[in-house]
């Protein structure tokens, strides 16, 4: 499962998400004029969400480079909440394309931001290092 962060709504009125999710073209014209107007915070979950949609249609690369992006907002206004999320999603990414060794390290992150957070996912996160660990292992 992949996880998504708070949601944006990016839809048209009366447009539903899976319908807006199917126009790429949308994306293109909406979001330069949007991000404009947007707190950097924002920004980040924003891309996140973008990421995910990409990651959602299988379409990993340009998923990546959203959540990329996303991860350098994060890491630049001090967001450790937004950091372990992308990161996370990074790496699921990653170790679904067998970039293990990509895939760990975002992971080691993850759950160091949930140990100081004391997060809940923290078990959960260990079990999937736990798991790209012994693949990587053989």
């Amino acid at each position: 499962m992949f996880y998504w962060p708070g949601t944006v709504s990016m839809e048209k009125p009366g447009q539903t998400g899976e319908q807006f999710v199917g126009r790429r073209e949308d994306l293109a014209v909406i979001l330069p004029k949007w991000f404009d107007k947007k707190p950097i915070m924002l920004k980040g979950v924003t891309l996140t969400n973008i990421g995910n949609i990409y990651y959602a249609r299988g379409d990993y690369d340009t998923a990546l480079r959203y959540l990329e992006r996303s991860l350098k907002i994060s890491e630049q206004i001090g967001d450790i909440a937004g950091e372990a999320i992308t990161c996370f999603n990074m790496a699921k990414i990653f170790a679904q394309t067998g970039k293990i060794d990509k895939a760990i390290p975002l992971v080691e992150r993850t759950v160091e931001i949930d140990r100081l957070t004391q997060h809940p996912d923290l078990e959960s996160d260990m079990r999937f290092l736990m798991e790209l660990r012994r693949k990587k292992s053989g």
